[in-house]
């Protein structure tokens, strides 16, 4: 008898513990249970964002730096100012071709026109009495006009006003600038 209740019970037991419920068990990843999931992405690709940002930074403040000591060095200094003075001495003498004989003033015989070619860049200047079209305000009637030409740029006239394209252009009004000595 008791290898019969024995047998009976071996073979209840196991259909009572297959059919017992696991309980209230949920995985915690949302990978897994899909509660969540969609935020749970956006952290992971935050995270990897910031990630790949804060080595770009790194990256970018170490060529920044290294610049920086570059512009830093006795001799890089010495050339910049060395350039500064020239490009200023440049100026300093068309200013002066400009106005070399008394040439660009209001009497209409006089020559005033020249130009200089520097590095590929042409600055020329020329009186011109059509103050309009040059740029000078409608009161002034002369002026002088100075463009430099930038050979990057392809010059296009501009029939409507009369002004080309692909030059920088100053303009000086005789009426109100006048030299020492006229």
């Amino acid at each position: 008898m008791s290898k019969i209740i024995t047998t009976i019970m071996t073979l209840v037991l196991p259909a009572v513990v297959l059919a017992a419920p696991l309980g209230d068990y949920q995985f915690k990843s949302p990978a897994f249970n899909g509660a969540g999931y969609s935020s749970h992405v956006l952290t992971i690709e935050n995270q990897e964002r910031t990630r790949q940002k804060e080595q770009a930074d790194k990256v970018q403040a170490a060529l920044d730096k290294a610049a920086a000591d570059a512009k830093n060095t006795n001799l890089y200094k010495f050339l910049s100012n060395l350039e500064s003075r020239i490009y200023a001495q440049i100026s300093q003498n068309v200013a002066t071709a400009m106005f070399k004989n008394n040439s660009c003033t209001l009497q209409t015989g006089s020559v005033c026109e020249g130009s200089i070619d520097y590095q590929d860049n042409v600055i020329s200047w020329s009186r011109t009495t059509n103050a309009q079209d040059a740029g000078c305000s409608a009161a002034m009637s002369t002026c002088i006009v100075l463009k430099v030409a930038d050979p990057t740029v392809k010059a296009v006239s501009n029939p409507i006003c009369g002004i080309t394209t692909g030059y920088t252009g100053i303009y000086v009004p005789l009426e109100s600038f006048t030299m020492p000595g006229n």
